[in-house]
């Protein structure tokens, strides 16, 4: 065991230690281990140190998953230290979607799934410049020399995509099978559309991977919304016209049934679990075909559609091939106990939605399948609850290491005349608070981090006047903005540490809450509670 040989730092913090120790310990005995740590504790380069010191000496490789890139990140920033005192090869891969550079791909795509879809589309019918080019022009043998030496970012191979118009996500699967240490979103090992085709990249099955899992208390809701879908009564409307304009009267005819079916039924306001058996019978009755004939006609004709539009320059969309996906899925899971189909909204807002219940279904497969399993998070417990909901087996071991900081060190303010429960979210309210958070930022030296309980909190902020009132810089980590534009901006934001200061106003639980490091930072959270 040469845990020092690999842990990044000159020394161990508190807890920092035992960690390593535990994780070698779990490989060894193949078996499954959760940690639970704090913030600042070092969690990440323990279990590194712990994971690579067993990994090296055995000829197996380690599996990172992480569910924000600015984790994923900071792995690969472990990884390049560890790589100072030991040659070690790694790499982090983000979603196909966030690191296309395409943008014909990108615009005309829905969501991660119909992205995966229009970009095999392109690749296959040679309609993706950047893919082509990636073998033209040489690049892969200069990428994989420099993978040899030095760790790889996903957002290194997608500067190198821009620059030289090759394809990112390529570069970065053509090293797969090489790199001893994988860092990837979540993504990769609980979506089902793929989990094949990514342990086919990576040269060797589960089986021969040490899987780790960052901020693990968010695997089961991520696994839940992969596993969900919703299908909106816009959606089904944007059909009907497609299917008009491609003179597909049965089509058409299928499409607005269901249409006029979702209006007739529920009370148009409040949620209420959708009768799919009803739905389907009435389907029957109509047509005489079933739901699940009728859905495939859709995906089938929906794939034509796509493909056309493709091969002749335009954007690749089709709603007709989006109403078939939802429907197949609808079909699939009417008789599952492990799902609810809902109904809500009222107009153009109605939607009817597959929720998943049981998250098993997309991750206990990581667990029974992976050489071992190292699951870690600051907030962990109840733990029977996890383990029952991921379906980690009964002889998991659990290391609680306690907060490395005194507390002289941690200040703790709670102001009890604020509060952001939903019936007193007033302006004036909002105003109250937004003073409060621009007096600590204006007397804090250095940065200020503020976490507002929801999007819609963080509005009601700005709404209240928070630019008004701060007399420094402030950086929003906005919904809708993209990974790249969020990467930007808290690089900005970390470089004002010691120029005077500035403020980031992000959410709780959002890609900006954990896995990261904020030099000079003072943190502010409004609370839902009192």
């Amino acid at each position: 065991m040469e845990i020092e040989k690999y842990f990044p730092y000159s020394s161990f913090r508190k807890g920092q230690k035992e960690i390593a120790i535990a994780v070698y310990q779990t490989i060894e005995e193949k078996g499954h281990l959760i940690i639970e740590g704090p913030s600042g504790l070092g969690k990440t380069a323990a279990v590194l140190a712990g994971a690579l010191s067993h990994v090296i000496e055995n000829n197996v490789r380690l599996l990172f998953l992480a569910r924000t890139h600015r984790e994923l990140e900071r792995i690969i920033d472990e990884l390049r230290l560890i790589s100072t005192k030991v040659p070690v090869s790694g790499v982090s891969l983000r979603g196909k979607l966030e690191m296309c550079v395409n943008l014909q791909v990108i615009e005309s795509s829905f969501d991660h799934r119909s992205h995966i879809e229009l970009c095999n589309l392109a690749v296959k019918s040679s309609k993706c410049e950047y893919y082509n080019h990636t073998y033209e022009k040489g690049v892969v043998d200069d990428f994989v020399r420099r993978a040899a030496e030095f760790p790889v970012k996903a957002s290194d191979a997608y500067e190198m995509g821009r620059f030289q118009n090759v394809c990112p996500y390529e570069l970065i699967r053509i090293l797969l099978p090489s790199s001893k240490i994988v860092a990837v979103s979540y993504m990769y090992l609980v979506n089902p559309i793929v989990i094949k085709n990514f342990i086919k990249n990576l040269g060797q099955d589960l089986s021969n991977f040490v899987v780790i899992i960052d901020e693990a208390h968010n695997l089961p809701d991520f696994a839940s919304s992969v596993l969900s879908d919703v299908l909106s009564i816009r959606s089904l409307r944007e059909a009907v016209n497609e299917a008009e304009r491609y003179n597909q009267r049965e089509l058409k005819e299928y499409i607005r049934f269901i249409i006029n079916f979702l209006e007739s039924i529920g009370n148009k306001n409040d949620e209420e679990l959708f009768n799919t058996r009803l739905f389907m019978d009435e389907v029957y009755a109509e047509f005489g075909l079933s739901l699940n004939a009728i859905a495939d006609q859709c995906r089938m004709y929906g794939e034509e559609i796509k493909y056309q539009l493709l091969i002749s320059g335009k954007h690749p969309r089709s709603y007709i091939h989006r109403v078939g996906e939802f429907l197949l899925r609808l079909y699939d899971t009417v008789d599952q106990k492990s799902y609810i189909h809902i109904l809500s909204g009222k107009a153009e807002k109605r939607t009817v939605e597959i929720v998943a219940l049981d998250p098993r279904e997309a991750v206990e497969h990581i667990f029974k399948e992976a050489l071992a399993t190292i699951s870690m998070s600051g907030t962990m417990k109840p733990l029977e609850a996890y383990t029952s909901i991921v379906g980690i087996p009964e002889s998991v071991k659990f290391v609680e290491v306690p907060s490395p900081f005194s507390e002289e060190q941690v200040l703790t303010i709670i102001i009890k005349d604020v509060t952001t429960k939903y019936e007193l979210r007033e302006t004036e309210m909002y105003e109250r608070m937004a003073r409060l958070i621009a007096q600590i930022a204006i007397n804090t030296p250095g940065n200020t981090g503020v976490f507002a309980a929801s999007y819609e909190v963080q509005r009601g902020l700005l709404d209240g006047g928070l630019r008004n009132f701060l007399s420094k810089p402030l950086f929003i980590e906005l919904q809708e903005m993209s990974s790249k534009d969020n990467d930007r901006m808290i690089q900005e934001f970390k470089t004002m540490g010691d120029k005077g200061g500035a403020m980031l106003l992000s959410v709780q639980g959002g890609r900006n809450s954990e896995g990261e490091d904020y030099p000079c930072l003072l943190y502010t959270s409004p609370s839902p509670r009192d």
